[in-house]
């Protein structure tokens, strides 16, 4: 019985075919590594973001940010992904702004089976509480209310020192 012999070349080209394949199955595999992962978030703003701000998915903490630079006109929050946690690809980051602490970013995952890898850069967008996103998107609302403020303000004052030079 004959067995045909295969050249050498054709057995090196098997040989790196096979490390070729497990090099791609290793690389898989580390994407989905049970380790932490940062990303990057283009932000058009800030509003309150800081060092350890909390990043959510749904009601679960999944991460926190790490750093927040300011790039050019933009900010680049690098958040870190608790291990284990991956992120589809398309998914959509929302900065919400709080009053009077510290605002947070949730991530709305897509229906995705491709994942973000490590250092992945993506673009934020700016979430408002229910019923102030017109009031701080509009820059003319904002001033007009400062006005306003200023001469109710104005008006206490000038009722105040009323009560003031009566009283004495």
């Amino acid at each position: 019985m004959n067995i045909p012999s295969t050249s050498i070349s054709d057995r090196y080209m098997q040989y790196f075919m096979k490390f070729i394949s497990a090099l791609l199955i290793l690389s898989l595999f580390s994407n989905c590594s049970g380790r932490a992962k940062s990303i990057y978030i283009l932000l058009d703003r800030k509003d309150n973001l800081v060092e350890n701000s909390i990043i959510y998915h749904e009601e679960t903490k999944i991460g926190h940010v790490e750093n927040l630079e300011k790039f050019q006109t933009k900010y680049v929050a690098k958040i870190i992904l608790d291990p284990g946690v991956n992120v589809p690809t398309d998914s959509k980051f929302s900065l919400h702004k709080e009053f009077f602490k510290p605002s947070w970013i949730s991530i709305n995952y897509s229906d995705k089976s491709t994942f973000l890898f490590e250092n992945d850069t993506v673009v934020g967008d700016l979430k408002y509480p229910k019923g102030f996103d017109k009031l701080f998107g509009d820059s003319a609302l904002q001033r007009e209310i400062g006005h306003s403020l200023n001469e109710l303000k104005d008006s206490l004052q000038k009722e105040v020192d009323k009560t003031t030079k009566l009283q004495k």
